[in-house]
């Protein structure tokens, strides 16, 4: 990931905490129900950031309301598909979701992703919307939107530096430092995703305007996407477009999870009064 993207929590080697049972699973290795909720009126598929997979967005999952139901978007080397080699290109990733995405869309669907998940849910977007299958709204979190140029780049700098830099974005906990077999797992794994975001900010040559609603939140004092250029996200809304900040820096949705989850539901409140019955 780039400088705009995060940094994932300690997992195991199977990206789950001791001890927790991996939920069910839905169609296809790529997409994992974090709550199973039968009879809910929308799913809400949630994008990690860089280094993680979906259950370091289970906080998240477990706040939304009990007419939602989280799904968490599985990237290659993580998690239920940690066999699997990083992707290359960010781009070749989201031609990898795109499929068991589409898959989902044929019930109502709305996207979360932050930092580099943002990007990616972004990206996914573009290529739904081309074919007629775009989700209710979008929700873009602590990412500067496209064209943003990045403040600095960290995919190719020493393992020390690389590690100094991740810890100073608040994301890499200072307790898993004690564990050299923890930091050689995740370290790989974080490189590769900011590789691939900082490459992908050269490989965006024009944005493309969605015909969904697009919330963007942002940290008051995150230095990787300053306000103003996350606020940069409304270019690309064809629709309707509103901006959250919030007090804190990068990981702002750790406090503030609560108030970006009714954000949410209000949007999709109105979408899913709207919808057929």
């Amino acid at each position: 990931m780039s400088t705009r993207c995060a940094v994932a929590q300690p997992q195991t080697a199977a990206g789950l905490s001791p001890g927790r049972v991996p939920p069910r699973r839905a169609s296809g290795s790529a997409l994992r129900v974090l709550r199973p909720t039968p009879g809910a009126a929308i799913k809400l598929l949630l994008f990690p950031y860089a280094g993680a997979g979906p259950s370091a967005l289970m906080d998240l999952a477990n706040a939304v309301p009990a007419w939602m139901e989280p799904v968490g978007v599985v990237y290659p080397g993580r998690e239920d598909r940690f066999d699997e080699p990083c992707a290359a290109e960010l781009r070749l990733l989201a031609d990898d979701l795109l499929n068991p995405i589409a898959a989902e869309l044929e019930s109502p669907c709305a996207f979360f992703g932050h930092s580099m998940g943002a990007i990616l849910a972004y990206e996914l977007c573009v290529r739904l919307d081309r074919l007629g299958k775009a989700p209710e709204a979008l929700f873009l979190s602590g990412a500067a939107a496209p064209g943003v140029a990045l403040p600095e780049r960290l995919a190719d700098l020493p393992a020390r530096e690389f590690l100094t830099k991740l810890i100073a974005l608040n994301g890499f906990p200072r307790e898993a430092l004690a564990s050299a077999e923890l930091i050689s797992l995740m370290l790989p794994i974080l490189r590769a995703d900011f590789r691939i975001c900082e490459a992908h900010v050269d490989q965006v040559l024009r944005t493309q305007m969605l015909s969904l609603p697009v919330h963007a939140f942002a940290g008051a004092a995150d230095p990787r996407a300053r306000p103003e250029q996350v606020a940069q996200w409304r270019n690309i809304a064809g629709g309707e477009f509103r901006m959250h900040v919030y007090p804190g820096d990068h990981f702002f949705l750790r406090s503030h999870k609560q108030a970006m989850v009714a954000a949410i539901r209000d949007e999709l409140a109105a979408s899913c009064a709207e919808m057929p019955a």
